[in-house]
């Protein structure tokens, strides 16, 4: 007999809902003279091209994983802070907040931009959406191709 497991609930992320996430991240961010933002590869990417657009500021992807591997480019985070610029940098989601963490402990000048938090991390400077104790897996819509 082969026992059939429930997949755990999913909190499904539109591209509609992703321009809403991304629109109040722009309104809470314009104005702030970023002169570059930085993407965090894979999620944050995305979402951090689209408000390079929107606000008219350079965009680069900065390779950190801590959930898929242990890739961190410590020595383009330490590039791209070497000489003062404001930086921002954004993700797609806070979940245990250790990304966030590791970059603003590296480099403490960077603010940090996620579009939906599921922890308060004091790290964090702006927030698309909260959706704390949610425990539902968050899938993007770069994820479901």
């Amino acid at each position: 007999m082969l026992l059939m497991q429930t997949p755990p609930p999913t909190n499904i992320v539109t591209w509609q809902k992703l321009e809403e996430l991304v629109r109040s991240l722009h309104l809470q961010i314009d104005h702030q003279g970023y002169e570059c933002i930085v993407g965090i590869n894979r999620g944050g990417s995305i979402p951090a091209i689209m408000l390079s657009h929107r606000l008219g500021i350079p965009c680069e992807i900065l390779s950190w994983q801590t959930r898929d591997g242990i890739n961190k480019d410590i020595a383009k985070l330490n590039e791209l802070t070497s000489n003062n610029a404001q930086i921002l940098v954004v993700d797609d989601l806070v979940d245990t907040g250790l990304t966030v963490n590791q970059i603003k402990e590296l480099a403490p000048k960077v603010d940090i931009a996620v579009l939906l938090a599921k922890t308060d991390i004091p790290a964090i400077d702006y927030v698309g959406e909260c959706c704390y104790n949610d425990d539902r897996w968050i899938v993007f819509p770069w994820e479901q191709y």
